[in-house]
């Protein structure tokens, strides 16, 4: 009996699998982004600014490789699910009390 297949040769349960962590990942970094400072994951005590950067770069790479994975035949899905979701974030940060989009820890 033959698996169904993507076109990156991934079994159909194992592609479901990665948009399932590919989502999750999203979630988590919306709530990453969005909560206030005492429940934000965070590497080191104190984060120096290449380590901050580092972590945004990581997680959104993550997150664009999760569904490039998930969703290969659209590309341009991918772009404004990555993308936007990081312009988004950003600007939504202006809006909660305990965020400042504008202020660069």
């Amino acid at each position: 009996m033959r698996v169904p297949e993507n076109n990156l040769g991934l079994p159909k349960v194992t592609n479901r699998l990665i948009a399932v962590a590919a989502w999750a990942c999203l979630v988590f970094i919306v709530f990453a982004t969005l909560s206030p400072i005492y429940l934000r994951p965070s590497l080191t005590a104190t984060e120096p600014n290449f380590v901050v950067m580092f972590e945004r770069i990581g997680a959104f790479a993550v997150l664009g490789s999760l569904f490039l994975i998930s969703y290969p035949k659209r590309p341009v899905f991918v772009f404004v699910i990555v993308f936007g979701t990081a312009i988004v974030l950003e600007l939504a940060q202006i809006f909660i009390p305990t965020r400042d989009a504008r202020r660069r820890v």
